[in-house]
């Protein structure tokens, strides 16, 4: 009779693997990673994305929503972790091309309010450089995610991606 609503980002194999320990037991398992910076949760903005059957994502969906801006239910177990890898070696390629693109600048004596003026007006402009603009323009980088799990993040999604059929 109880819920446990696991929100690491994990693999979609080992999401599987501990909600079968979880159901073994009688409880209801809901794979729930989320997505948004520290501010964005302390903003209560975070996005939940959510495998699992739809039964069991009402019955958690008053936890979730009071500290989430949007709850999208991916599909069946397994299916939300792999986005989340997916959107995190998405955030990982936009963030490392933006801190390239600018030290180039840099080196070649464009200031940061010329580059994000015209980052600001170009098809490449993301939510991760509005995120981080302010940082690298106060030359501020002190971690928003450590690498450390971002590496982490990056060597499941390399596995994952190994196990399923690219096309």
């Amino acid at each position: 009779g109880k819920l446990v609503i696991q929100s690491s980002t994990i693999s979609a194999k080992w999401t599987n693997l501990f909600a079968k320990q979880v159901q073994e037991t009688g409880a209801w398992y809901l794979e729930a990673p989320f997505t948004g910076s520290k501010i964005a949760a302390e903003q209560r903005q975070t996005v939940y994305y959510l495998g699992g059957d739809a039964e069991i994502i009402e019955m958690a969906r008053p936890v979730l929503e009071p500290i989430s801006s949007a709850i999208l239910h991916i599909g069946p177990l397994g299916s939300a972790s792999t986005l989340k890898l997916a959107m995190n070696v998405n955030i990982a390629g936009v963030a490392q091309i933006l801190c390239e693109s600018l030290s180039m600048c840099r080196s070649a004596g464009i200031s940061d309010e010329i580059y994000f003026s015209a980052l600001e007006r170009n098809v490449s402009r993301s939510g991760v450089s509005d995120l981080k603009k302010p940082k690298l323009n106060g030359h501020d980088y002190s971690a928003q995610f450590s690498l450390k799990n971002m590496a982490k993040d990056l060597r499941l999604a390399l596995e994952s991606a190994g196990e399923l059929s690219l096309s």
